[in-house]
């Protein structure tokens, strides 16, 4: 994304783009490959901000989703715990910049029910979908 359209521009694409995807599993993959390319992005503030874009684009509904961008977003009492050394300071300012307005948009888009429910396996939830499309 080195200058090759202007933000708005790309802010315009990506909407267009993300339109398109309805399916809770294309979500899903998607906010996996986000998530990873974030945290390649390493000290590159436009990078990160162009995938904070796309992950607030990004129609996420379920809880999965959900789920998947919180277990990829540093927690700083965890990983002191576990090892110092992979702690990254930058990494997890960059998350909280960038990221915590859109897990907090999310948030308010779910049921709070939703969120506060026990939690349930991923594999739990794939059955009931299934069967809900099968009636």
């Amino acid at each position: 994304m080195n200058n090759i359209c202007s933000t708005d521009s790309f802010q315009q694409i990506i909407s267009y783009l993300f339109s398109f995807i309805k399916n809770d599993r294309h979500c899903e993959i998607l906010v996996k490959r986000l998530c990873r390319q974030f945290k390649q992005a390493c000290g590159d503030d436009r990078k990160r901000a162009n995938i904070a874009f796309c992950l607030s684009k990004l129609n996420i509904k379920t809880l999965a989703s959900y789920r998947i961008l919180k277990e990829n977003f540093p927690n700083t009492v965890e990983t002191n715990e576990n090892n110092e050394d992979d702690y990254d300071q930058e990494e997890h300012l960059a998350w909280k910049k960038y990221l915590m307005p859109v897990l907090n948009d999310i948030e308010r888009r779910l049921k709070p029910a939703e969120l506060n429910s026990s939690k349930t396996s991923l594999s739990s939830t794939t059955p009931k979908r299934k069967v809900d499309r099968l009636s």
